[in-house]
This record gives structure tokens, sequence and C-alpha cells, in this order.
């Protein structure tokens, strides 16, 4: 079997990018030092544009992805807003019986939830220049969402968010060092925090 030897390489999509973009950048730099041949600096500046290109295209196809997510679970304070109002004028009309109600679809079932075990879940992935923070609000209104880079023991509040993904655009703490940072939210009625902080995620943000 052969062997791999790509430790320093980064799992992680964008930082890969950046990773082979550096590379296919630097090397020209250095090829008369270490007497590299014209056309291995080529081959080079081959596969890095090469690794750059495709990984650009999962960036923007995800970019993409999220963008339309985002324009979906924005229906829940758009159109399906304004549906469920018009819903309500139908029922308030002296024509409507429940068999009515039934046949459109607007009449619904009461389910009861003990908010003090309602509880968010995260997830963090880094992009060149913000971390994106997908969250699922478990039916709620929103959640509140902090941050802090690991190993620091206070939470900063970054925003009460209602429609996911969150980004998170705040530049490096030092320039040029990568970070860690760490995400926890709870759910948000719009008023106040209740149930159970989510688990905390992290990723490593290089800028």
């Amino acid at each position: 079997m052969a062997k791999k030897y790509n430790h320093f390489i980064p799992r992680n999509d964008a930082e890969r990018g950046r990773w082979s973009y550096n590379f296919g950048e630097k090397v020209p730099v250095y090829a008369d030092v270490l007497n590299l041949p014209a056309e291995l600096v080529t081959l080079v500046a081959t596969l890095t544009g090469s690794v750059t290109d495709k990984t650009n295209k999962v960036t923007i196809k995800y970019q993409e992805y999220q963008e339309a997510l985002s324009a979906k679970n924005g229906l829940d304070g758009n159109e399906l807003s304004e549906l469920v109002r018009i819903a309500g004028i139908i029922k308030r009309s002296t024509g409507y019986t429940d068999n009515i109600g039934r046949d459109l679809g607007i009449v619904g079932t009461s389910t009861n939830i003990d908010t003090n075990y309602v509880k968010p879940v995260l997830k963090a992935e880094t992009f060149p220049g913000f971390v994106a923070i997908t969250f699922n609000k478990a039916q709620q209104l929103g959640v509140c969402l902090y941050a802090r880079i690991k190993g620091t023991v206070g939470w900063e509040l970054l925003g009460r968010p209602r429609v996911s993904p969150f980004k998170d655009r705040r530049e490096l703490g030092t320039d040029g060092i990568a970070e860690t940072r760490e995400y926890m939210g709870v759910c948000w009625n719009g008023e106040e925090e209740f149930g159970q902080q989510s688990d905390i995620v992290f990723t490593l943000f290089g800028g």
C-alpha cells in the first residue's frame, strides 16, 4: 500500500485552498535557492492552481447553498407568516367550518414542549473571511449565539439570529495568527433565553 506523506496539508477545504495558494506563490520565490528545475516549478503552479480552483468551486457552491437555505428559512418570517395571517382571516369568517378548515389544511395540532429541556444544535465551519454557524433552533423563535477563543473563560454574545446560518465575520485577535473559536447557543423567544445550552462546537479560523 502506498504511503501518503500529506500530514502538513490542512483537512478543511478553505484552509487547504489557502495553503495551496501560498505554496504555489512561494515555491518560485525559493526556486533558485533550492535549485529547483523550471519544469518542477511549472508543475507546482499547475497542481496548486488546480487545487485552488477546485476548492474555490466547492466554497462557491457551499455559499450558494447557504444563501438558498437562508432564503428558504426566511419563509418563516415572510411568505409563510402572511399565509398564516390569511388563514386567520378565513377562520374568522362566518361561513367557516371545521370541515372547510381540514380541507384547506389549516387545522393544526397542538403539542406541549417542556421549554426547560429545549436545546439547540450548532455546527461551525470555516470559510475565507468568516465562520458559518448553522443551527437547529428546536422549533423556537431563534437562538442567542455566544463565542469565545478556546482557552478563555468569558462568552461574548454575537447576536440573536432567527435564520441559519449566522456568519461570524470578526477579525483575528492578532493579525496572521489563527485562532480556535468556540461557539455555544441557547434558545430565545424574543424576550429571554430558556432551555439548555447547546453543546460547544469549535473551528480553527485563520482569517
